[in-house]
């Protein structure tokens, strides 16, 4: 299962002789389990046969906002397998609640609601909508069962007492997992499993990135990666772009937004996550990134084989129609790659390169952990706690003071 890595760097860093004994010590702390989820199976075979039990439903409407959305979404983008629709309602937007809630069809749906602390306010309204759809559709309580699932941590909460009150199938989310970090437990192993992913192949993957992290040969390459991107912030370089060439990874870049915003963005301190998709970013974004500010570290993920080809041969008269006419669409894709990694080293950009033998479950697998790793292995050069999120928390304070001044 074919993963590289190649750097092209504009210095060399110096390897913090701490780095590796702090990650070491940070992921075998008994309140950050992120990193073991991969050796643990009883996420996954619940996930499994839940998937299994609701296999005869058509519909998948997926409940959560953040890591409860963004994770799952990646994975059934990236590698759904069968053809089950799939609607995720992550935000709030009556405009795009309601024409969607109209159309519901019960019995041939699942109902996934997805709340880390079980007390999410965007997660609670839509479930209150739900619920008061059901009721306008005389769909008693008793029948709930049938289509709702929840998932959230196993302690008293509003959606856990719901669950446990309407004897809804539950999935538990871990304690000791936060929710940018969730896709590899229940949180995006149903949705997966519902999917026809295969989340047995997902889980090697990232159990070979987590040894691999750590192992006496290949660590040292990702603590170089971790440190240079620190290095690079203290002389401008302050924003990461992630830059797939695959159109099935686009949405592994909204959920490394919210991995590396949300967990180094703190005390003044971060680096700006971007994403771009190649190669359709090459005829727009691309301009600033080679002859804007060089104030951008990029990684970009090239596949090398991928499951289909379209020749390109034309009998059309014409230079530009003639020029194509002796190549594949796949190498045409892989010519625009290669042409944005020679631009970026033209302008003397910084890139860690990933290539990927194909996309497979293994290898989005080995991704998630490798992310959520040099996550946490740049957070401890920036001396901040990448698993909080006092900004965030602080804005659902001030919205629950708004609606509390409204109910006079």
């Amino acid at each position: 299962m074919f993963i590289d890595f190649t750097h092209h760097f504009q210095l060399t860093p110096k390897v913090s002789s701490d780095l590796y004994s702090n990650f070491q010590k940070t992921i075998e702390k008994e309140d950050i389990g992120f990193f073991r989820l991969a050796k643990e199976t009883q996420a996954l075979q619940s996930s499994l046969k839940l998937a299994e039990q609701f296999q005869q439903k058509k519909n998948f409407y997926h409940f959560g906002i953040g890591g409860s959305a963004l994770g799952p979404k990646m994975l059934v983008h990236a590698l759904q397998k069968n053809e089950k629709n799939f609607h995720f309602i992550e935000n709030i937007d009556s405009d795009t609640i309601y024409p969607l809630l109209e159309k519901i069809d019960f019995e041939n749906s699942v109902f996934y609601f997805v709340s880390k602390s079980g007390s999410t306010a965007e997660t609670l309204a839509l479930l209150n909508i739900l619920i008061s759809k059901l009721n306008n559709l005389e769909i008693t309580p008793s029948k709930w069962k049938e289509s709702i699932v929840v998932a959230t941590e196993r302690k008293k909460s509003s959606l856990a007492n719901f669950a446990e009150k309407y004897e809804l199938p539950f999935l538990d989310i871990p304690l000791n997992v936060g929710g940018r970090f969730s896709a590899l437990t229940s949180v995006g192993l149903f949705p997966a499993a519902f999917a026809g992913i295969d989340c047995e192949k997902l889980m090697n993957g990232a159990l070979k990135a987590s040894e691999e992290v750590t192992s006496p040969q290949k660590k040292i390459l990702f603590l170089e990666q971790a440190q240079t991107l620190f290095e690079l912030s203290k002389e401008g370089v302050n924003q990461t772009v992630l830059m797939p060439y695959s159109d099935k990874l686009k949405l592994l870049g909204d959920w490394f937004v919210q991995l590396w915003a949300e967990s180094l963005g703190k005390e003044g301190k971060g680096l700006t996550p971007l994403c771009a998709l190649g190669a359709t970013d090459q005829h727009s974004a691309l301009q600033l990134f080679t002859q804007g500010p060089n104030d951008k570290a990029f990684i970009t993920i090239n596949i090398k084989n991928k499951d289909f080809d379209l020749p390109l041969a034309t009998k059309e008269e014409g230079e530009s129609f003639q020029k194509l006419s002796d190549f594949g669409l796949n190498q045409l894709f892989k010519a625009e790659y290669l042409g944005t990694v020679k631009a970026l080293l033209e302008a003397k950009r910084n890139i860690i390169e990933i290539s990927l033998e194909q996309l497979t479950a293994f290898h989005l697998g080995y991704l998630i952990l490798y992310f959520e790793s040099l996550t946490v292995l740049t957070g401890e050069l920036f001396q901040i706690d990448p698993f909080n999120q006092p900004g965030v928390e602080s804005s659902k304070k001030f919205a629950w003071d708004w609606l509390n001044s409204q109910r006079a």
